[in-house]
């Protein structure tokens, strides 16, 4: 890592730390600087989420449909599952048909 770089991580952390409002101990801020190194390397996991698939939504909005319904109430989450799981297969394969 060149100088710059190093220099660049440690003003960004000076700030960051200016906004925690409490003191640290060496050892604290040991940890705190080697999580936000981490962060800062990886930008990644500071990008914008993409949208839910399908799948994602059709699962979540079959789960909390079929949990307001007193027959599906009682079903474990697992069992629950494995039901909007099959329902997701006949609802792939209609819209697999229509198109």
């Amino acid at each position: 890592m060149n100088t710059e770089i190093q220099l660049e991580i440690i003003e960004a952390f000076k700030t960051y730390i200016s906004t925690l409002n409490k003191e640290l101990n060496e050892k604290e801020l040991n940890k705190e600087f080697s999580n936000f190194v981490k962060k800062y390397n990886n930008p990644k996991k500071n990008d914008v989420k993409r949208a839910p698939s399908l799948y994602n939504q059709f699962i979540k909005n079959k789960q909390e449909e079929l949990k307001q319904n007193p027959e599906y109430k009682s079903l474990a989450p697992k069992e629950l599952f494995k039901l909007t799981a099959s329902l997701w297969t006949e609802e792939k394969n209609k819209i697999k048909e229509d198109n």
